[in-house]
């Protein structure tokens, strides 16, 4: 009872105050240097920062621990949006070819025929790295994970596609050289671009592959008279036809595949179903695609 009425005379209330809560891990200054680590490097591991902190400190942590000191910053650990590497050079040619482009009207983009390169494979294995990040932070150059075009895989194709739908594809089941490209290129690009409805003065769209920018393929798409864009490198989130792979993707991973002659025919399949809406969509995302670079300064886009 004397406890009761001491409680009440020094808190005015003789219920329980709010406890302090559980002891933080980390001093104000452990943990700046902490968050400071991930400022420099956000694809640590919490494991690893566990290690380097007890290293540092004397005091042993778990990865939980750790993660739940960086939640009071903001920090999450996501999975790294994949994107080229952008260098000071990339970013400007991006940047100019979208402010070029970006008043173009609609009919301009009608008129291209879009193409690329794609592998596939049997089991799906994208390798993904994780990094902490702040909200609409996925983007960052260091939160983002650098590709390397055509890594892995099991079946190779090229395809073509315009706002009409698809054009012809071809799987390649050598190592494609200059020679091969510029065979391939006599083979389908007009032949699509007649199946398209797209007429004699259409565009054509490659990336900047050296097989596609060697002198005896430009010399090639001047005997046949066939126009090309001017294509900024490291640009695969201008080309709608990037996102034309990640359906059919998601279309063949709908059956179990066990064999590259099935998964070749599970990707026959999925291109010969491919719906005019989609690829509509995707050329009609053109203009926000242009704008995203323009915001990014050249830079990464969500696209």
């Amino acid at each position: 009872m004397r406890g009761i009425i001491k409680r009440y005379e020094i808190n005015g209330t003789v219920e329980n105050l709010p406890g302090r809560g559980k002891k933080r891990a980390f001093t104000p200054r452990e943990h700046r240097n902490l968050v400071r680590k991930i400022k420099i490097n956000p694809k640590i591991s919490s494991t690893q920062l566990a290690e380097e902190m007890k290293q540092e400190t004397g005091k042993s942590v778990t990865s939980k621990t750790i993660r739940n000191d960086l939640k009071r910053e903001g920090y999450t650990s996501h999975y790294c949006r994949k994107k080229p590497d952008l260098k000071k050079i990339h970013r400007l040619k991006r940047l100019q070819f979208a402010e070029a482009h970006v008043e173009k009207p609609q009919q301009f983009w009608d008129s291209v025929l879009w193409s690329d390169e794609s592998k596939f494979t049997i089991y799906k294995s994208d390798g993904r790295q994780r990094a902490f990040m702040k909200p609409k932070s996925a983007l960052n150059p260091k939160n983002v994970q650098s590709t390397v075009k055509h890594g892995g895989g099991k079946v190779m194709v090229w395809g073509s596609m315009a706002t009409n739908g698809t054009g012809n594809m071809q799987f390649i089941d050598v190592t494609m050289d200059q020679q091969y490209y510029q065979e391939l290129v006599s083979a389908n690009v007009k032949e699509s671009a007649r199946k398209l409805g797209l007429g004699r003065n259409f565009t054509f769209q490659q990336d900047n592959d050296p097989k596609h920018t060697a002198k005896k393929t430009f010399a090639l798409f001047k005997q046949e008279k066939i126009k090309v864009l001017d294509w900024p490198s490291q640009s695969p989130d201008l080309n709608p036809i990037e996102h034309l792979w990640e359906h059919m993707d998601r279309m063949i991973r709908k059956t179990k595949i066990t064999s590259t002659a099935m998964l070749r025919e599970e990707i026959m399949s999925a291109w010969a179903t491919v719906s005019p809406d989609v690829t509509r969509n995707l050329v009609h995302s053109m203009r926000r695609r242009l704008l995203a670079v323009i915001k990014a300064k050249g830079g990464h886009t969500k696209y």
